[in-house]
Protein backbone atom coordinates (compact mmCIF):
# COMPACT_ATOMS: atom_id res chain seq x y z
CA UNK A 1 0.00 0.00 0.00
CA UNK A 2 2.65 2.70 1.28
CA UNK A 3 4.52 2.24 -2.41
CA UNK A 4 1.43 2.66 -4.16
CA UNK A 5 0.35 5.53 -2.17
CA UNK A 6 3.95 6.93 -2.37
CA UNK A 7 3.92 6.61 -6.15
CA UNK A 8 0.37 8.22 -7.09
CA UNK A 9 0.79 11.38 -4.13
CA UNK A 10 4.73 11.79 -4.51
CA UNK A 11 5.67 10.19 -8.20
CA UNK A 12 7.81 7.73 -6.02
CA UNK A 13 9.54 10.23 -4.21
CA UNK A 14 10.40 9.74 -0.76
CA UNK A 15 8.77 12.63 2.06
CA UNK A 16 10.74 11.51 4.50
CA UNK A 17 14.26 11.74 2.65
CA UNK A 18 13.37 14.64 1.64
CA UNK A 19 12.55 16.35 4.53
CA UNK A 20 16.14 15.44 6.33
CA UNK A 21 18.33 16.54 2.72
CA UNK A 22 15.78 19.68 3.39
CA UNK A 23 17.54 20.85 6.50
CA UNK A 24 17.91 19.53 10.44
CA UNK A 25 15.01 17.55 12.12
CA UNK A 26 13.79 18.80 15.54
CA UNK A 27 14.72 15.91 18.54
CA UNK A 28 11.66 13.48 18.92
CA UNK A 29 9.21 14.65 21.32
CA UNK A 30 5.77 12.79 22.14
CA UNK A 31 5.52 14.79 25.36
CA UNK A 32 2.01 16.08 23.43
CA UNK A 33 -0.69 15.06 25.77
CA UNK A 34 -4.26 15.99 24.08
CA UNK A 35 -4.20 12.26 21.90
CA UNK A 36 -7.27 10.48 23.03
CA UNK A 37 -7.12 7.43 20.81
CA UNK A 38 -6.52 4.61 22.85
CA UNK A 39 -4.00 2.13 21.51
CA UNK A 40 -6.42 -0.59 23.02
CA UNK A 41 -9.54 1.18 20.82
CA UNK A 42 -7.79 1.21 17.97
CA UNK A 43 -6.24 -2.52 18.21
CA UNK A 44 -10.50 -3.82 18.85
CA UNK A 45 -11.25 -1.71 15.50
CA UNK A 46 -8.56 -2.77 13.27
CA UNK A 47 -9.23 -6.32 14.22
CA UNK A 48 -12.59 -6.04 13.60
CA UNK A 49 -11.80 -4.55 9.99
CA UNK A 50 -9.15 -6.97 9.70
CA UNK A 51 -11.46 -10.17 10.27
CA UNK A 52 -14.09 -8.83 7.14
CA UNK A 53 -10.83 -8.54 4.32
CA UNK A 54 -11.39 -10.54 1.65
CA UNK A 55 -8.95 -12.01 -1.50
CA UNK A 56 -9.88 -8.51 -3.33
CA UNK A 57 -7.84 -6.74 -0.21
CA UNK A 58 -4.20 -7.85 -0.86
CA UNK A 59 -2.87 -4.75 0.16
CA UNK A 60 -4.44 -4.67 3.71
CA UNK A 61 -6.28 -2.20 5.66
CA UNK A 62 -5.69 1.52 4.87
CA UNK A 63 -6.71 4.02 7.55
CA UNK A 64 -6.45 7.94 6.81
CA UNK A 65 -5.90 10.02 9.71
CA UNK A 66 -7.34 14.21 9.33
CA UNK A 67 -5.20 16.40 11.53
CA UNK A 68 -2.12 14.46 12.73
CA UNK A 69 0.02 17.57 14.05
CA UNK A 70 2.87 15.52 15.47
CA UNK A 71 1.92 11.79 15.17
CA UNK A 72 1.27 10.57 18.51
CA UNK A 73 -2.00 8.86 17.29
CA UNK A 74 -0.81 8.10 13.87
CA UNK A 75 2.14 6.06 15.38
CA UNK A 76 -0.58 4.64 17.43
CA UNK A 77 -2.78 3.78 14.22
CA UNK A 78 0.40 2.21 13.20
CA UNK A 79 1.33 -0.08 15.90
CA UNK A 80 -2.39 -1.16 16.19
CA UNK A 81 -1.89 -2.80 12.31
CA UNK A 82 1.48 -3.98 13.34
CA UNK A 83 -0.33 -5.84 16.33
CA UNK A 84 -3.42 -7.25 13.73
CA UNK A 85 -0.51 -8.33 11.68
CA UNK A 86 -1.43 -5.97 8.70
CA UNK A 87 2.43 -5.47 7.62
CA UNK A 88 1.19 -4.52 4.11
CA UNK A 89 -1.07 -1.47 5.84
CA UNK A 90 -0.44 2.39 5.44
CA UNK A 91 -1.55 5.00 7.54
CA UNK A 92 -2.45 8.23 5.12
CA UNK A 93 -1.92 11.27 7.37
CA UNK A 94 -3.50 14.40 5.92
CA UNK A 95 -2.59 17.54 7.94
CA UNK A 96 -1.24 21.29 6.68
CA UNK A 97 1.01 20.99 9.84
CA UNK A 98 0.50 24.55 10.53
CA UNK A 99 -1.69 24.71 13.21
CA UNK A 100 -5.73 25.39 14.40
CA UNK A 101 -7.31 28.49 15.34
CA UNK A 102 -6.70 27.82 19.12
CA UNK A 103 -3.14 27.90 18.90
CA UNK A 104 -2.86 30.59 16.49
CA UNK A 105 -4.97 32.76 19.07
CA UNK A 106 -3.25 31.27 22.41
CA UNK A 107 -5.82 29.76 23.65
CA UNK A 108 -4.36 27.98 27.22
CA UNK A 109 -0.65 29.03 26.22
CA UNK A 110 -1.20 26.44 23.04
CA UNK A 111 0.53 28.70 20.47
CA UNK A 112 3.85 26.98 21.96
CA UNK A 113 2.68 23.93 20.39
CA UNK A 114 3.41 25.43 17.56
CA UNK A 115 7.08 25.44 17.27
CA UNK A 116 7.40 28.64 15.41
CA UNK A 117 10.45 29.41 13.80
CA UNK A 118 11.64 31.02 10.84
CA UNK A 119 7.95 32.83 10.20
CA UNK A 120 6.21 29.40 9.91
CA UNK A 121 5.21 25.73 12.25
CA UNK A 122 7.79 23.41 12.24
CA UNK A 123 4.85 21.14 12.88
CA UNK A 124 6.05 18.78 9.93
CA UNK A 125 9.40 18.59 11.00
CA UNK A 126 8.37 17.10 14.10
CA UNK A 127 6.08 14.93 12.92
CA UNK A 128 9.08 13.61 10.61
CA UNK A 129 11.25 13.21 13.78
CA UNK A 130 8.42 11.21 15.55
CA UNK A 131 8.01 9.03 12.68
CA UNK A 132 11.56 8.28 11.96
CA UNK A 133 11.63 7.72 15.86
CA UNK A 134 8.99 5.06 16.27
CA UNK A 135 11.08 3.36 12.85
CA UNK A 136 7.26 3.65 11.42
CA UNK A 137 7.99 5.71 8.15
CA UNK A 138 7.54 2.63 6.07
CA UNK A 139 3.49 2.27 7.87
CA UNK A 140 2.85 6.52 7.68
CA UNK A 141 2.46 8.55 4.72
CA UNK A 142 2.26 12.38 5.16
CA UNK A 143 -0.14 14.68 2.83
CA UNK A 144 0.36 17.64 3.65
CA UNK A 145 -2.48 19.44 2.58
CA UNK A 146 -6.20 20.88 4.46
CA UNK A 147 -8.59 17.86 5.44
CA UNK A 148 -11.33 19.07 2.52
CA UNK A 149 -8.45 19.51 0.03
CA UNK A 150 -6.96 16.03 0.59
CA UNK A 151 -10.20 13.80 0.96
CA UNK A 152 -10.84 15.32 -2.01
CA UNK A 153 -7.80 14.39 -3.42
CA UNK A 154 -8.58 10.98 -2.55
CA UNK A 155 -12.03 10.18 -4.01
CA UNK A 156 -10.62 11.85 -7.10
CA UNK A 157 -7.80 9.06 -7.27
CA UNK A 158 -10.64 6.30 -6.41
CA UNK A 159 -12.90 7.37 -8.93
CA UNK A 160 -10.28 7.92 -11.66
CA UNK A 161 -7.27 7.19 -11.10
CA UNK A 162 -4.07 8.37 -12.67
CA UNK A 163 -2.72 6.84 -15.64
CA UNK A 164 -0.29 3.81 -14.87
CA UNK A 165 -0.96 3.87 -11.32
CA UNK A 166 -2.90 2.08 -9.02
CA UNK A 167 -6.47 2.92 -8.11
CA UNK A 168 -6.48 3.90 -4.54
CA UNK A 169 -8.86 2.25 -2.50
CA UNK A 170 -11.60 3.79 -0.19
CA UNK A 171 -10.07 3.62 3.43
CA UNK A 172 -11.30 1.25 5.70
CA UNK A 173 -10.96 3.76 9.09
CA UNK A 174 -10.88 7.75 8.82
CA UNK A 175 -9.90 9.24 12.01
CA UNK A 176 -10.76 13.09 12.57
CA UNK A 177 -8.83 15.41 14.95
CA UNK A 178 -9.00 18.85 12.93
CA UNK A 179 -10.26 22.07 13.14
CA UNK A 180 -12.74 22.11 15.86
CA UNK A 181 -14.67 24.73 14.73
CA UNK A 182 -18.44 24.86 13.93
CA UNK A 183 -19.42 24.05 10.80
CA UNK A 184 -16.29 23.26 9.48
CA UNK A 185 -16.44 20.35 11.16
CA UNK A 186 -19.45 19.61 9.75
CA UNK A 187 -17.94 19.58 6.10
CA UNK A 188 -14.81 17.85 7.31
CA UNK A 189 -17.59 14.85 8.75
CA UNK A 190 -19.54 14.91 5.23
CA UNK A 191 -16.50 14.40 3.25
CA UNK A 192 -14.61 11.99 5.32
CA UNK A 193 -17.95 9.84 5.10
CA UNK A 194 -18.34 10.02 1.63
CA UNK A 195 -14.70 8.93 0.79
CA UNK A 196 -15.07 5.81 3.25
CA UNK A 197 -15.88 2.45 2.19
CA UNK A 198 -19.20 0.35 3.04
CA UNK A 199 -18.45 -1.05 6.20
CA UNK A 200 -15.63 1.22 7.46
CA UNK A 201 -15.33 3.50 10.48
CA UNK A 202 -15.45 7.06 10.68
CA UNK A 203 -13.85 7.77 14.09
CA UNK A 204 -13.69 11.30 15.38
CA UNK A 205 -11.84 13.07 18.67
CA UNK A 206 -12.70 15.57 20.98
CA UNK A 207 -16.38 14.53 21.70
CA UNK A 208 -16.51 17.63 24.19
CA UNK A 209 -15.70 20.21 22.54
CA UNK A 210 -19.36 22.12 21.36
CA UNK A 211 -18.24 22.75 18.10
CA UNK A 212 -17.57 19.23 17.30
CA UNK A 213 -20.64 17.67 19.06
CA UNK A 214 -22.43 19.97 17.46
CA UNK A 215 -21.87 19.43 14.14
CA UNK A 216 -21.87 15.66 14.47
CA UNK A 217 -25.14 15.73 15.50
CA UNK A 218 -26.52 17.98 12.78
CA UNK A 219 -24.65 15.55 10.50
CA UNK A 220 -25.66 11.70 12.18
CA UNK A 221 -29.90 13.43 11.98
CA UNK A 222 -29.29 14.67 8.45
CA UNK A 223 -28.16 10.97 7.32
CA UNK A 224 -30.32 9.38 10.34
CA UNK A 225 -27.65 7.80 11.68
CA UNK A 226 -26.81 6.55 15.46
CA UNK A 227 -23.17 7.48 16.11
CA UNK A 228 -21.47 5.01 19.06
CA UNK A 229 -20.11 7.41 22.24
CA UNK A 230 -17.00 6.70 23.39
CA UNK A 231 -17.05 8.47 26.96
CA UNK A 232 -13.44 7.42 27.81
CA UNK A 233 -11.53 8.38 24.37
CA UNK A 234 -14.12 11.38 24.11
CA UNK A 235 -14.80 10.57 20.27
CA UNK A 236 -17.59 9.10 18.42
CA UNK A 237 -17.98 6.34 15.89
CA UNK A 238 -20.09 6.32 12.93
CA UNK A 239 -19.90 3.24 10.36
CA UNK A 240 -21.06 3.58 6.80
CA UNK A 241 -23.77 1.23 5.85
CA UNK A 242 -23.19 -2.13 5.11
CA UNK A 243 -24.36 -3.51 1.55
CA UNK A 244 -23.31 -7.49 1.80
CA UNK A 245 -24.79 -10.01 4.34
CA UNK A 246 -22.08 -11.50 5.06
CA UNK A 247 -20.16 -8.06 6.39
CA UNK A 248 -22.97 -7.35 8.10
CA UNK A 249 -23.02 -9.96 10.66
CA UNK A 250 -19.65 -9.40 11.17
CA UNK A 251 -20.20 -5.59 12.10
CA UNK A 252 -23.11 -6.66 14.32
CA UNK A 253 -20.46 -8.58 16.39
CA UNK A 254 -18.37 -5.52 16.10
CA UNK A 255 -20.78 -3.38 17.84
CA UNK A 256 -21.52 -5.99 20.30
CA UNK A 257 -18.30 -5.80 21.80
CA UNK A 258 -17.99 -2.04 22.30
Amino acid sequence: MMCELTAVLYGGRCPYTEAKHAGSLPDPDSSYPHTHLSQELAEQLLKALAATLDGNDEMGLFVVECGSFVGGSAVRLARALKACAQQGAAVLCIDPFCGDAAMWSNHNGWRDWLQLGGGRPRLFEQFVSNVLEAELESMILPMCTTSCAGLGALRRLHMSPLPGVSRIPRPHLIYLDTAHEEGETLVEVRAAYELLRPGGFLLGDDWNWPAVRSDVLRFAHTQRLSAIELPDTIATIFSRVLQDEHCQSKHRNINTQM
